[in-house]
């Protein structure tokens, strides 16, 4: 038979167990002898715990119904014992979702405080969250759920409802399942009963034992035959007890818990103690008496199990009120409320809450302490914890330590160990610098600093001399708490030099200028010469400090002060130094120039586009290269060439200047908010300011950015309007221009049409009509605007050329249209009226100044 047709079975009983007697008398025909419920799945025994509880049926119906249905009594203990796990877990599971619909959206919460809603601890308040030993019993995580699959407990006791297994194998074989009666009895066929209530299981397997050898006579030993029959007893279903929980928990009452149920099983189901509750003294009473207390700390502290309370049948847990508890604060590992028993002191309470944390400030805490009347304070000492005894409602306060040092001095620059030191008693100067292991070769000796705070925490500088101070001339100074050594290296004393190298060399810019640096070290450190550069031309020029007319004792005249010498070297073929001039050494800010050759010029390119017969990019042959020469190297025009049409496109040089001239102060102000933000965190680290260097990948990138961010407001070409006709006719002429590079000239083919634009009804392109003028093609646009401004109405031609409309007294003098031409009404200027604020205050001047006029003239009249 199939596990699912077993099941299917063991269903179909319990539905109608209490259907009427026609339903039940096919029932009888169901068999459930041969049932192995340890072959069935965990959601199977799920499916039957459901039909179960939908019909509502007890235990005890479910058990008595499959004993009637033929099934053994072992497999119906281990049936059932699988039913209330399943009915434990269902209950915890149910709990757990009415909490998580309280807030549905908690489950896709990470933080801490987040699963803290998600769960029974959201139920509790602040100050209860603070009790040590609360979340134990309002965690989802911890469910303190009975095991009902572990080996049978040798000290458990068996009584009433409990199932005793007894398996006999060898020369016989025999299987009982053996229930204790309420007279606390087991009855075996052929034997009598057998008492075994109140004894553990061991015992009472001896006890069964013994009385089948009556019947099963291989179990005992015959002289020197040994037993050829053996047997075993075990705990099959374990009976249900009832547990009254009392006094201050969450949910008092009576609980129905399995015989295997501990005392914290029982707890959990309750809710734990409330915030009076006690965790270190709950009481367990069996037969009015006290047999035990259980104290939750040393589950949660010591990690000692007091599970093995197991409690029976009618046991009282009574959770009293707490006697003494205090609150721990400040730099404790888990700041809260902690529970103390009469003989505890203070150092187990921060034991049980984890210890101290690493800013523990522990040579003396703070204890605020409850009198009659108020609170006092009292100072306690790391020592005295051991023997300080809490009292209830005590606030302990630990304090985090100073952010400072008490023994720590600092030496700076040219030592071979820069750092932190600690100070020890009588520790001078000379210690320390054998310390930072001696002085660097570069040492300034002379005098070096020691930055010492005064009581007030003011700073004073004490100047010294470090070298007798060393070679004992002088005797070493007493070094304090937070003093810092400087010792200057020579170089910080110097000004930095360098040298500079600009023109025609691969990397000009700045070097850091070095003793015995020659011309050749210098272009070498650049990138060698360029090809551009001129064989003759290389300058050096060298600034002058002292000016031998002025020391000779001229008088300083604007004539006779040189400002620079000069040193000219030329280079060879190669672009080589001679020997002479190579070891040619230079000296602090010289500033090398290395000209272009004159002759030297790099291809440039103009491109020719439109009706040629060879369109494209071309190379400038020589400066004096004109419109024409570009015309004929390109094969000359095509058929279909409109010649008024031709115009020369050039690159506009204030466009690029103004450009030229934003990249320079935007790479001006790039460098110095560099500088800024290395010196800050140069000065903050106590170290010499390096010298600055400004990497060209990472100001490329902001320059970018900075100009993506404020363009140059202008236009990159201008269009120069030509006349192709008289340029082909004259070449050489004042009308063939001269080429510039990136210039671009455009050949267009004949143009058919006429574009009107600006002030117009109807603004649009029309067919060009050669015999038709100005206005007509207005009229093609509709007409004019109110806006437009019909004087001033000009054409732009195809080659860039523009025309204005003219007039003489009344007559106007339009300009002639050409194909590919664009007629241009440009708007009116506005011209407003006065407002009414205007006209009212015009008003009253000209009142004001009619009524002055009056008297003035009435006084003269009188006078």
């Amino acid at each position: 038979m199939s596990l699912k047709k077993i099941l299917s079975g063991i269903i179909v009983c319990l539905l109608y167990t209490f259907q009427p007697a026609a339903a039940q008398s096919n029932l009888l025909e169901q068999d459930l002898s041969k049932i192995q419920v340890d072959q069935l799945s965990d959601a199977q025994i799920r499916q039957l715990a459901k039909a179960a509880d939908d019909r509502s049926l007890s235990d005890q119906q479910i058990e008595s119904t499959a004993i009637i249905r033929g099934m053994p009594r072992s497999e119906v203990s281990k049936l059932m014992n699988r039913l209330r796990a399943v009915k434990l877990q269902s209950n915890s599971q149910s709990r757990q979702n009415n909490r998580s619909r309280t807030n549905p959206q908690d489950s896709t919460r990470l933080n801490t405080d987040e699963r803290i809603v998600d769960s029974a601890l959201s139920l509790l308040t602040k100050e209860e969250r603070k009790v040590f030993g609360m979340e134990l019993f309002n965690n989802r995580n911890i469910t303190f759920e009975p095991s009902l699959s572990i080996a049978t407990p040798k000290n458990y006791q068996v009584g009433t409802g409990d199932e005793l297994i007894v398996n006999i194998w060898g020369a016989s074989q025999q299987t009982y399942a053996l229930e204790v009666s309420r007279e606390g009895t087991v009855t075996i066929d052929n034997l009598g009963p057998i008492y075994v209530n109140g004894l553990t299981v061991e015992a009472a397997s001896e006890r069964i034992v013994n009385r089948l050898t009556e019947i099963y006579s291989g179990l005992r030993a015959f002289g020197e035959r040994g037993p050829n029959t053996f047997a075993e007893v075990s705990l099959g279903r374990v009976r249900s007890i009832q547990v009254t929980i009392v006094g201050e928990v969450r949910k008092p009452g009576t609980y129905t818990l399995p015989s295997l149920a501990s005392a914290f099983n029982a707890l959990y189901l309750s809710g734990g103690p409330t915030f009076i509750g006690s965790f270190r003294n709950i009481e367990i009473v069996r037969n009015n008496q006290v047999i035990s207390t259980l104290d939750v700390y040393d589950y949660l502290v010591r990690g000692a199990s007091t599970q093995h309370i197991n409690l029976q049948d009618q046991d009282i847990i009574r959770v009293v009120p707490y006697d003494t508890r205090l609150e721990l604060q400040g730099e404790i590992k888990r700041p809260g409320y902690y529970e103390m028993q009469e003989d505890e002191t203070l150092a187990e309470a921060i034991r049980f809450s984890g210890g101290f944390t690493d800013k523990a400030y522990t040579h003396r805490l703070k204890v605020v302490r409850k009198t009659d009347r108020a609170k006092r304070i009292e100072d306690l000492s790391g020592e005295a914890l051991n023997d300080f005894l809490p009292q209830n409602g005590d606030l302990v306060k630990v304090d985090s330590i100073l952010d400072r040092f008490e023994n720590r001095v600092e030496i700076l620059g040219a030592v071979f160990r820069t750092g932190i030191y600690e100070l020890q008693e009588g520790m001078t100067l000379k210690d320390l610098v054998k310390k930072a292991e001696g002085l660097r070769e570069d040492a300034f000796t002379t005098r070096a600093l020691v930055y010492r705070k005064g009581e007030d925490l003011t700073t004073e500088v004490l100047s010294v001399n470090l070298r007798n101070i060393l070679t004992e001339r002088e005797p070493s100074i007493a070094l304090q708490r937070e003093d810092i050594v400087r010792i200057f290296s020579i170089f910080d004393l110097e000004e930095e030099y360098d040298v500079k190298i600009k023109g025609e060399v691969q990397a000009p810019g700045e070097f850091s200028y070095m003793r015995g640096m020659t011309l050749e070290d210098l272009i070498a450190m650049a990138g060698g010469f360029k090809e551009s550069a001129s064989q003759a031309r290389i300058e050096v020029a060298r600034r002058i400090t002292k000016n031998e007319a002025i020391e000779d004792g001229v008088a300083a005249t604007f004539e006779n002060i040189q400002m620079a010498d000069i040193y000219r070297f030329s280079v060879d073929e190669n672009l080589s130094l001679d020997p002479e001039n190579a070891t040619f050494e230079l000296m602090p800010f010289d500033q090398v120039f290395v000209r272009k050759s004159p002759d030297y010029e790099v291809q440039q390119e103009i491109v020719v586009k439109g009706e040629v017969m060879y369109p494209g990019e071309y190379i400038i042959t020589n400066k004096n290269e004109r419109i024409s020469d570009l015309i004929g190297r390109a094969g000359g025009l095509t058929s279909f060439t409109y010649l008024e049409g031709a115009r020369l496109i050039r690159l506009n040089p204030d466009y690029y200047e103004a450009l030229n001239k934003r990249k320079q102060e935007v790479l001006d102000s790039l460098k110095l908010s560099r500088m800024s933000r290395e010196n800050n965190v140069t000065s903050e680290t106590n170290t010499n300011v390096p010298q600055q260097e400004i990497y060209s990948q990472q100001l490329d990138s902001e320059l970018l950015t900075t100009l993506a961010a404020s363009k140059v407001r202008m236009g990159k070409t201008n269009a120069i309007g030509i006349d192709l006709q008289k340029i082909l006719e004259n070449p050489k002429s004042k009308f063939d221009l001269i080429l510039l590079p990136g210039d671009t000239l455009e050949v267009p083919k004949e143009l058919q049409t006429v574009r009107m634009n600006g002030q117009l009804l109807y603004p649009s392109s029309t067919r060009y009509d050669r015999s038709k003028g100005f206005k007509h093609y207005i009229s093609e646009a509709g007409g004019f605007s109110r806006q437009a401004d019909k004087k001033r109405a000009y054409i732009v031609y195809a080659n860039g050329s523009v025309d204005r409309t003219g007039s003489f007294l009344f007559f106007k003098d339009y300009p002639k249209v050409k194909p590919g031409a664009e007629i241009i009404v440009p708007t009116k200027p506005s011209n407003m009226g006065l407002s009414p604020q205007a006209w009212l205050g015009l008003g009253s001047g000209i009142a004001t100044l009619t009524l002055t006029i009056i008297t003035i003239l009435n006084r003269i009249d009188s006078n």
